[in-house]
């Protein structure tokens, strides 16, 4: 009998050990499936990341770089000049743009636009495209040197504005829109009388410089 009772209490001793190992591999091995778990997760987000860097930099990026001006002899109007202004687009970015319109507006004013002014888009969008790290002018508006004149005078003010959309070339992302606006802020020199310099920095003797507005510029 006292030999039976010890080979049950051995057994029982025996199958408490087995089910302690049984429960502590359990234990590892949810402790593991936890481990792969956030690893698996960690591995996903750092995935995610990777994407939207190498989109981010990939990505064509468009802005405007400067506005454009020139001077012209004005053959209506023997002795006097008009002034050809542009916005220059750019793209700073290593591919080409899809699907780009733009729009590109100009308004003389009689006073400064109000901070409310909700810039009117009229006409409609140009298509076009700009290589990886290219540019391109858009529409151009003239303007005579009596124009110029009351600008630098401020008589009137003269604005520039305008948008472009845009996409990528990876799949799921938004229409990606630059917005800008710009105003001759100061006119040097006499417009009724425009010179070529020699100067590199200010190659004639009237000079246009234009401020950036401070709303409607934006880029996403």
């Amino acid at each position: 009998m006292f030999r039976q009772r010890s080979i049950m209490a051995t057994q029982a001793t025996i199958a408490l050990a087995q089910k302690r190992v049984g429960d502590r591999q359990l234990e590892q091995m949810e402790a593991g499936l936890e481990v792969a778990r956030i690893n698996a997760e960690a591995a996903r987000k750092s995935a995610e990341v990777a994407d939207a860097s190498m989109k981010t930099i990939q990505r064509p990026y468009v802005y405007i770089d400067h506005y454009r001006w020139t001077w012209h002899p004005d053959v209506n109007r023997p002795g006097r000049y008009f002034y050809t202004i542009r916005p220059v687009l750019v793209n700073a970015g290593p591919l080409a743009t899809k699907d780009l319109r733009t729009w590109t507006q100009y308004r003389f004013e009689d006073g400064p636009v109000p901070d409310d002014f909700d810039f009117p888009m009229s006409g409609e969008p140009g298509p076009t495209s700009i290589g990886p790290h290219g540019s391109i002018a858009l529409y151009a508006k003239q303007i005579t040197d009596d124009e110029l004149i009351a600008i630098r005078d401020r008589r009137r003010f003269f604005y520039v504005y305008g948008v472009a959309t845009y996409h990528d070339h990876f799949e799921g992302t938004p229409v990606h829109v630059t917005r800008f606006c710009a105003n001759i802020a100061e006119v040097y020199g006499d417009p009724l009388n425009p010179r070529p310099t020699e100067g590199i920095d200010e190659p004639s003797s009237v000079r246009i410089h234009f401020g950036i507005h401070a709303q409607h510029n934006s880029t996403s």
